[in-house]
């Protein structure tokens, strides 16, 4: 089989199982808009920083969401690297106002590599601080996040300087859940794009994120959120993935 043909088979794969998932219910879920802006700087050769500020909007309705959320990022070898970080989250609609602090801990394994790709696998534990500022309420939840993503070349072998490539992921994301004796599997989340590496500094990348989200165990995932996130990175480790 040929890359362009291996390439192609993995794109069908990914649309049909997007299109069955999400063919029921779809006028349930709300339509968003994410601005992102990514840096990262390289402090050593396995140390960095970096993080994400970002502005997000519902269509529709007034629903705003602000996030600025440093993060760090240790190499413990080729493969793996530990990372954690502090986000800090504030949401404004029509009837709420809440803020979230959101300190997190994480690892990532680049493994494996199939032709072509070079998957990225993430685990994330959040601990998750709610106040709500109408009611002067507050709570708190943990999370657990596990995702896979790639990224596919189209016009270079790799993605590098001037590709263009297609950014695919699947996240699953459970909260913790008592009743049940752990945590719950409640939201899934599937991302699909198309992103270009203009030089070693500067990379934009525009997703099309589907969200199915649960109440309780015992339930179904409904369409919750799609959501087009823009992205822009500032010396990204995505070069050379």
């Amino acid at each position: 089989m040929s890359q362009h043909q291996f390439r192609r088979i993995l794109f069908l794969i990914f649309l049909v199982h997007t299109s069955g998932l999400n063919a029921q219910n779809v006028d349930e879920a709300t339509q968003q808009i994410w601005i992102d802006f990514l840096p990262h700087f390289d402090l050593t050769e396995r140390l960095s920083i970096y993080g994400d500020v970002s502005s997000r909007f519902t269509l529709g309705h007034f629903d705003q969401t602000y996030v600025i959320r440093p993060s760090i990022k240790f190499n413990i070898s080729s493969i793996i690297s530990a990372n954690a970080g502090f986000g800090v989250f504030y949401r404004k609609a029509d009837d709420l106002e809440t803020s979230e602090n959101r300190p997190w801990l994480g690892t990532r394994l680049s493994w494996p590599d199939i032709g072509p790709l070079r998957f990225k696998q993430y685990l994330r534990v959040e601990n998750r601080n709610f106040n709500d500022r109408l009611s002067n309420s507050r709570f708190q939840e943990n999370r657990l996040r596990y995702q896979i993503g790639t990224k596919l070349p189209l016009n270079k072998t790799a993605i590098q300087d001037e590709a263009f490539y297609i950014p695919l992921a699947f996240e699953w994301l459970g909260t913790d859940d008592k009743s049940a004796g752990g945590p719950n599997l409640d939201q899934l989340r599937m991302t699909l794009g198309l992103g270009h590496v203009f030089n070693k500094v500067w990379l934009l990348e525009m997703v099309y994120m589907n969200w199915w989200n649960k109440s309780a165990a015992t339930d179904s995932f409904e369409p919750s959120n799609q959501v087009i996130r823009i992205r822009l990175h500032y010396r990204g480790w995505v070069i050379g993935e």
